[in-house]
């Protein structure tokens, strides 16, 4: 396996889905897709892929992997809302797990905590479970009140599952 390589411009969906769960959890062996390129690098342009569920587990490896972080993000955070809610979800989570602290990340957590799509909003829940980021206190409070009495606890739960 060391030596196999995918090529990025013909393999199929599935295919760079599978590359990029052995890159979630750190067992891809180093440049699986291009001897010039490490691994960290092509996620970052697999984030722009065209299908959507490579975009959302090139944002899954990036959660997942320790070595990577939202600087491996192939999309920029302010066209988050033109991405699909599973991509949402796992952008959300990348950037409170390992994004920026800064007046603008505030503003992201706001965003996605207004976000229509329970999966999204479910994977900013899922991020900002071990972090602290200034400013975050109101914006909790606001969307806790504006989701316990809509959702119950098993809705909110089960929402990432896609």
């Amino acid at each position: 396996m060391t030596s196999a390589r995918i090529d990025i411009e013909k393999a199929s969906p599935d295919l760079l889905k599978l590359a990029l769960v052995l890159v979630g959890i750190g067992k891809a062996p180093p440049n699986l897709f291009d001897p010039r390129h490490n691994n960290s690098e092509i996620v970052r342009v697999l984030g722009s892929h065209d299908h959507p569920i490579v975009k959302q587990y090139s944002c899954w490896a990036i959660v997942e992997n320790p070595k990577l972080n939202y600087s491996n993000l192939g999309i920029p955070f302010d066209t988050i809302q033109d991405q699909p809610a599973n991509v949402r979800a796992w952008m959300y989570e990348a950037l409170c797990d390992s994004g920026p602290r800064n007046h603008q990340t505030t503003e992201y957590i706001e965003e996605g905590s207004r976000d229509v799509d329970l999966r999204a909003q479910a994977g900013l829940s899922h991020g900002l479970r071990q972090v602290y980021v200034d400013g975050i206190e109101p914006i909790i409070l606001d969307w806790y009140g504006a989701t316990s009495t809509r959702f119950p606890r098993k809705v909110i739960r089960d929402s990432r599952v896609t």
